[in-house]
């Protein structure tokens, strides 16, 4: 079977990415769905949102 996507794992997100919308949301427990630039020009896909198990 041949691979269709190619998948990376990312240590610490805002390492590849400088959006502070999203630094913001995590804060603010916000959910969303965004595409982002990453530092090598690379385009992502990013879906997030609050687990509500901590402060």
């Amino acid at each position: 079977m041949k691979k269709k996507h190619k998948l990376n794992t990312v240590d610490n997100l805002f390492n590849v990415c400088n959006q502070k919308k999203i630094k913001t949301d995590f804060k603010n427990q916000k959910s969303d769905l965004v595409l982002i630039q990453t530092k090598k020009k690379e385009s992502l896909y990013l879906a997030y949102s609050p687990l509500k198990i901590n402060d």
